[in-house]
């Protein structure tokens, strides 16, 4: 039985297949040299694993490593990452985008209106331009004073497509064009929701980010262009060619592009 077993393997009598043991730990040594773990080096040198394979392991926990490091991300999405299965760019700038929606959640163009006790120029559904003072501020309606005199009124903020400081209506001019197919209409106040024009944060915040040069179309086919200086989710600051800020309601929008 014995001359059966070392039959088998000569160079481990009563073993499985392998180097020898002498041969294992100058290879181990060799292995360690080279800066390979321990816990590695022993399972290449017993045979178990090419040394290749554990060269690529090194190197993809590295990337992780340093993917964790410089973002401060799960290591397990790291791991992804590295492995091609998750895009790490669409991730950091959805993370910056929520982080950025959490400085501007609470402003509100028609807060600061309030604020200033200085007249705005107002474009409403149906095509009504008007000068107005803001002297109140509810969940979903304003209390406005025309600014040339009278009684105060109440409107709904979803019959607001735009509004601007007067000071810069000439910019506002020389930046508003009409789309044709809508140059005629006379909207209502789109009360749902999901019948609104869909226009996700996630889209937004890279034309932002990248200060790229948008068109924004009104649903009565004002069309705005400019650089987007702020947003919410209720609101656009479009920052104009010419100067000044107008702020564009999301809820009146009827497409909005990069140009």
């Amino acid at each position: 039985m014995a001359g059966y077993q070392q039959s088998r393997n000569p160079r481990h009598p009563g073993r499985g297949g392998g180097p020898p043991r002498g041969a294992q730990q100058k290879r181990m040594a060799e292995l360690l040299q080279m800066g390979i773990p321990r816990h590695l080096a022993q399972v290449v040198a017993s045979g178990q694993r090419p040394l290749s394979g554990v060269l690529e392991e090194m190197a993809r926990n590295d990337k992780v490593d340093k993917l964790v490091a410089q973002h401060e991300i799960p290591r397990s999405f790291a791991v992804q990452c590295v492995l091609g299965q998750a895009d790490l760019a669409s991730y950091l700038s959805k993370r910056r985008c929520r982080s950025y929606l959490g400085t501007t959640r609470d402003r509100s163009v028609f807060s600061e209106a309030l604020a200033s006790g200085e007249p705005y120029s107002f474009a409403l559904l149906t095509r009504s331009n008007r000068s107005l003072r803001v002297v109140g501020v509810d969940r979903y309606e304003l209390t406005v004073e025309p600014a040339d005199g009278g009684e105060a009124e109440t409107i709904h903020k979803l019959t607001v497509k735009f509004l601007i400081q007067p000071a810069h209506r000439r910019a506002l001019r020389k930046a508003l064009s009409f789309d044709k197919a809508l140059k005629q209409a006379q909207a209502e106040p789109i009360w749902r929701i999901q019948d609104r024009y869909s226009l996700a944060d996630k889209a937004i915040f890279p034309w932002h980010e990248q200060g790229d040069r948008l068109q924004l179309t009104t649903v009565e086919g004002e069309q705005l262009q400019g650089t987007l200086a702020w947003f919410n989710r209720y609101e656009l600051g479009l920052a104009l060619k010419g100067g000044g800020l107008v702020t564009v309601m999301r809820h009146a929008l009827a497409d909005a592009r990069r140009l």
